[in-house]
């Protein structure tokens, strides 16, 4: 007897699959500060920050505490997506780990990043 699934499942898996490969392929390598740039390199391309355009300030991570993920990876290939937190409100969060965070607030429209430069 062969077993086939059914293609609630097979969706499910290829759905599943192919959120891991984006979160695998957008992990932060490096996240550093080059003259008035953040750089984040990731495993296919990467992300770049003016450092003139954003209000930076070092936080704790007790910042984070309470936080939501509405569209995030806590901890798998880092953390990564968009959260939620009474503090921030929404912002978004790029980091590796939790150590050395940063928040880059834009001056123009008020959107949030966390960061961390490792």
């Amino acid at each position: 007897m062969v077993f086939l699934p059914s293609k609630k499942i097979l969706l499910v898996s290829i759905i599943l699959t192919l959120l891991n490969l984006f979160l695998f392929i957008s992990y932060p390598l490096s996240i550093i500060k080059k003259n008035n740039y953040i750089i984040i390199n990731r495993i296919i391309g990467k992300v770049v920050f003016n450092i003139e355009e954003y209000k930076i300030q070092r936080v704790d991570k007790r910042i984070l505490k309470g936080a939501i993920r509405t569209f995030a990876s806590g901890g798998l290939f880092g953390y990564q997506g968009c959260f939620y937190s009474n503090k921030l409100g929404h912002f978004k969060m790029i980091a590796v780990n939790l150590k050395q965070l940063y928040l880059l607030e834009n001056k123009t429209t008020g959107k949030k990043i966390i960061i961390n430069l490792i």
